[in-house]
């Protein structure tokens, strides 16, 4: 594969899932985050229910963690994990036994774009308090009067 020969080292692992909350399945995929080719991509499917091909049976908040290694242990058969100067990924802290595991939990980093959306997120909230206490404030003192 082209994107294997040509792997800059810089590794972004991240997964996306079919539901927001319990999700049957879940694909994780590794990229080299210079070129954005993919290196590794592992679907996890929730035993139960009617899904064929199912092979994970524990909690669904750690079915990442399951891709995560099956991708490493692919990038480690292709050689490609002693070339990884960084993994950039979200701060998903149950991978990171898996991390130590491979013994790469000193090239882990966080991707940005996932910090700032947290941030933002709690800025809104923060400035949605502070319109609620207002209004009750408001509130409170046209009912004194």
């Amino acid at each position: 594969m082209l994107s294997r020969k040509s792997f800059s080292g810089y590794l972004s692992i991240d997964a996306r899932w079919t539901h927001r909350r319990n999700s049957p399945s879940c694909t994780v995929t590794a990229l080299d985050a210079v070129t954005k080719r993919v290196l590794a991509c592992v679907n996890i499917n929730h035993i139960g229910g009617n899904r064929q091909h199912a092979q994970y049976s524990g909690a669904s908040n750690n079915m990442e963690s399951a891709g995560t290694r099956i991708i490493l242990k692919q990038l480690k058969k292709y050689n490609i994990l002693k070339d990884v100067k960084e993994i950039i990924k979200d701060r998903d802290n149950k991978s990171v036994s898996v991390f130590k595991e491979f013994g790469v939990s000193h090239l882990e980093r966080f991707d940005p774009g996932h910090v700032s959306k947290i941030s933002q997120k709690i800025l809104q909230s923060s400035q949605l308090l502070i319109r609620q206490l207002k209004f009750s404030t408001t509130r409170l003192r046209r009912l004194k009067k």
